[in-house]
């Protein structure tokens, strides 16, 4: 596949991007993720205070119980976001590694045969010329004689 150097200038933009959207989403994940603590933090004594009030507000229990749930799935519902955002990061960097590894390795494979092309050539010339050069060996030493 061939790639121009205009489009990889355009996929090094995105990616930078990418990057930011990530720890834009990241750190508003963090901020839900301990509002959602603080919050079961809050509410988890307080349906046992309401019921020794107990007789002035009958529904106060429950409805403190509703902000306990409320506060119970926003913490599982951020905390998973949370956990498969950062596997999702990690998932696409191994990707784009692999990517970069796979393009690395077609290059070299393709200088490795380009080398033993030029490799066998040189070897072909090699054997040309000592296949010429075998008689005028005998010459050379008649000369050295006289």
């Amino acid at each position: 596949a061939v790639v121009s150097t205009q489009s990889t200038g355009i996929i090094a933009l995105i990616t930078a991007y990418v990057n930011w959207i990530f720890v834009c989403f990241l750190s508003g994940l963090v901020v839900l993720f301990a509002d959602s603590l603080r919050e079961m933090y809050v509410y988890t004594g307080q349906d046992k205070k309401i019921d020794m009030a107990g007789a002035a507000a009958p529904s106060a229990q429950e409805h403190v119980l509703m902000r306990l749930f409320r506060a119970q799935r926003n913490f599982y519902i951020t905390g998973i976001s949370l956990f498969l955002l950062i596997v999702l990061r990690t998932m696409l960097s191994r990707v784009s590694r692999i990517a970069r590894l796979e393009a690395n390795n077609e290059a070299i494979q393709k200088q490795a045969v380009s080398a033993g092309n030029m490799n066998k050539t040189l070897l072909e010339e090699n054997s040309a010329l000592k296949k010429s050069s075998e008689g005028k060996e005998d010459l050379l030493e008649e000369i050295k004689q006289m």
